[in-house]
């Protein structure tokens, strides 16, 4: 095909655009507005989570734990709960949209190096919103473990906490 051929094709199909204003609004303002709106007005980012804790240990490791969600700006701390009851209804209720359930021995268990649980329940009405969530409570999941292996290795070897914490991340982002 000629470069002249394709130059009159092209400027037919221009001064339809133009003559036109609905296809015009539709070819140029229309995706104009949508990555305007996109890009500025619209965030996928869930912040101040309402969330409750029922903590049953009550050791200095539970409330460490705790601590890291409280000072996260991706949460919003509502309170102690008594017990998983209470949770049921403030999740029924709309008044948290994550709880926590740190089990007895949870500071025992990090002391003695052992894997130590927590129930995470998490409000699944919108999917994405649960999704985004989770990967946030993975996110301070990880970071407590690599603190703890960090406090781990500088008491057991003597090495620096510094170099501990460089030593157990050896990959940064």
């Amino acid at each position: 095909m000629k470069l002249q051929r394709i130059i009159a094709l092209a400027w037919k199909e221009w001064r339809e655009i133009v003559r036109d204003r609905l296809f015009f609004s539709l070819a140029f303002i229309v995706p104009t507005m949508l990555m305007l709106l996109f890009g500025f007005g619209l965030t996928l980012d869930v912040e101040n989570l309402p969330f409750a804790v029922v903590d049953h240990d009550r050791s200095a490791a539970s409330r460490d734990y705790t601590y890291r969600f409280i000072s996260s700006r991706y949460f919003d701390f509502k309170g102690q709960a008594s017990d998983e009851r209470q949770l049921d209804t403030l999740l029924a209720d709309n008044r948290i949209r994550l709880a926590l359930v740190i089990p007895p021995r949870f500071g025992e268990r990090l002391a003695r190096g052992e894997a130590a649980p927590v129930q995470v329940l998490i409000d699944g009405t919108f999917p994405m919103r649960a999704q985004t969530t989770q990967g946030y409570v993975a996110a301070i999941n990880s970071a407590v473990s690599l603190d703890n292996m960090a406090q781990a290795l500088s008491a057991g070897r003597g090495v620096p906490l510094v170099e501990a914490q460089a030593r157990v991340q050896p990959v940064k982002l």
